[in-house]
């Protein structure tokens, strides 16, 4: 079964799917892909006050990493914190290498904040947006991020999130009904697999989540990066992920990138807040607007499956305008959209 790919994909190994946290799919493939190894890759973790969970994240990237020295890690301190919490962070510079703490005094704005990051600070051909509430479980995490995004037609790549108990927190982002957004299997024991065993493989998805958030840097720039101006907090890597799309790239989920993540631990929960919501709602409402119903078109979801906030579990009665406007977006897709 490997000549095909191997001939086809410029050195790709196929082997026998296997998961460490999930479970083996009968009759899958897990691809490892040519890696650029030469390749920079700079990872951007903003936070405030945070130095605990910062330095237990870069404590674990290290741990797993195949190729530290290729890799910094630029740590955002937002707003002004105080004296102790600047000495935590000082400590963090002198205990890792590759390592380098820099303050923005601003509002908060997740977008701007990493904007800022990449074009003031980073240096690496290779991008990953990480919260800071994370630790990395992958070994060779670097090196399956360089092999992916080694690819020229992937855009965008994303991971599996699980919370510490060892739920899924984040498979994959599909756009339901209204172009609502919401996370594939959240909450599902990590083996479940969910439709077709899907979040046990590599697939596209409609967005993935900018607390694990991978791309190169040429696809950034040539997008301007996050859009800071629409969204200060939520929205903002759905977006990104939908016009890279737009630019012929495709937005993927990679299984085999998985880290803990203690989601909100430094910011609280939206849903909590109701001036957090109402915000989050008003840039959803500016994300759903800025693009055509065709863009928003989640072509990872059959239009057999109800649109709900539960994706994969309920089928539905097909309709006729619903299908249409799912078969003009493969067309427009694939560019064939004009005949």
């Amino acid at each position: 079964m490997s000549l095909p790919i191997d001939r086809s994909c410029n050195g790709a190994r196929p082997f026998a799917h296997d998961d460490a946290y999930g479970w083996p799919v009968p009759n899958a493939l897990q691809i490892d892909w040519p890696e650029d190894a030469d390749c920079r890759l700079s990872v951007i973790v903003p936070t405030r006050d945070s130095a605990d969970m910062v330095f237990a994240l870069i404590s674990s990237l290290r741990r797993h990493a195949a190729a530290w020295d290729r890799i910094e890690i630029i740590v955002v301190v937002n707003g002004k914190p105080e004296s102790w919490s600047r000495a935590a962070f000082a400590e963090i510079e002198n205990t890792f290498n590759r390592v380098r703490v820099v303050y923005h005094a601003v509002d908060f704005n997740w977008a701007g904040i990493n904007n800022y990051a990449v074009r003031e600070h980073a240096s690496g051909a290779l991008l990953l947006f990480m919260n800071d509430d994370m630790i990395c479980l992958t070994r060779n995490w670097d090196q399956r991020l360089r092999s992916q995004l080694a690819r020229d037609e992937i855009g965008v790549i994303g991971g599996r999130l699980l919370y510490p108990n060892g739920a899924i927190q984040h498979a994959g982002i599909a756009f339901g009904e209204g172009a609502v957004t919401a996370h594939e299997a959240m909450g599902d024991e990590v083996g479940d697999g969910l439709y077709l065993d899907r979040t046990l493989l590599v697939h596209e998805v409609g967005a993935v989540t900018g607390a694990l958030f991978g791309c190169r840097r040429s696809l950034f720039d040539s997008l301007d990066g996050f859009d800071a101006q629409r969204y200060a907090v939520t929205s903002s890597d759905a977006d990104f992920c939908v016009r890279t799309r737009l630019a012929n790239k495709a937005v993927i989920y990679d299984p085999f990138l998985t880290w803990i993540h203690y989601e909100s631990v430094s910011r609280g929960f939206d849903a909590h807040n109701h001036k957090r919501q109402w915000r989050a709602d008003a840039e959803h409402e500016q994300w759903r607007s800025r693009f055509s119903e065709i863009d928003l078109v989640d072509l990872s979801v059959n239009p057999h499956f109800a649109r709900s906030r539960r994706p994969f579990e309920t089928f539905h009665r097909l309709d006729r305008k619903e299908v249409e406007l799912w078969l003009a977006a493969q067309l427009a897709r694939h560019g064939a959209g004009t005949a």
